[in-house]
Parts: C-alpha cells; structure tokens; sequence
C-alpha cells in the first residue's frame, strides 16, 4: 500500500473537485520559457497596474497566442518574433478567462517575446491578487 503525505492528498482532492482540466489549459502550439512580472497596486482606489513579459517557444507557424487573463483589463499587448515588435488584436473570451492575441501576420515557429500591460480592480474573493483589510489598513 503506497501513502500519501497530507500535502499530497489536499492536492489530489483540490484537483478532483476544480473545473475540468480542459477548461484551464491553453493550447501547446506557444509555450512559456519564463515570466518578468510588474504590479503596482494602488491601495486607495483598490486597483492594480502591471507588465508581463513572458519569453515563449512558438513550436510551429500560428497566428494566435492564447493566455489565461481573469479579471484583467488588457491595454495593450506586443509580439516581438525574429526582431519584429507588433502591436496585436485583443479578443476577450469572458467564459474561458482567456485572451486571444492576434498578429498581423503568423508568428514563424522559434522564440518569442509576449508583452501585455494590464490593469484591474483588488477584489476580496481571495482569487488572483486581492485585497485584505486588517487593523485599519488594506494590503494586496
């Protein structure tokens, strides 16, 4: 008989119960390498500014970039492939979470940069970044 630590077990029951796996993964085609993240939150307005960079591998020719974004406000968003920086169409998918980044032209199979500054509002749901209020004082 194989046991489980507790950790373990909270994780396979926190899978089991989540939404289907297909609904929270992103197509293969564009796969992230790393992320340089920048949030800047405005604790008064109970907002947030931010920037991610995300340095990708596109495995074959696409012409669609597709990102979780819940809850954010996507002001713009760049693809840089083979030296080329283009400013991309947004499409929002509400139900799904999701963002479709399109560029004018199909990103060539190799290395790539994903940018897209973002804002949004510090919800109290515990989900994403949120807000939290104690002893007087609000912190993100």
């Amino acid at each position: 008989m194989t046991r489980i630590g507790p950790t373990a077990a909270i994780a396979a029951l926190a899978a089991a119960v989540a939404t289907p796996a297909l609904a929270q993964r992103l197509p293969a085609i564009v796969v992230p390498d790393h992320y340089d993240l920048h949030v800047t939150p405005d604790l008064a307005r109970e907002t947030f500014d931010g920037e991610a960079t995300i340095a990708v591998r596109v495995l074959a020719p696409t012409s669609v970039v597709t990102l979780h974004a819940a809850g954010l406000d996507i002001r713009e968003a760049t693809l840089t492939s083979r030296g080329r920086t283009e400013v991309v169409r947004v499409t929002h998918d509400q139900a799904r979470e999701t963002i479709t980044l399109s560029p004018p032209a199909p990103l060539d199979a190799g290395p790539a940069t994903v940018r897209v500054r973002y804002g949004g509002s510090l919800g109290d749901t515990l989900r994403g970044f949120y807000i939290s209020r104690a002893n007087n004082r609000k912190y993100a």
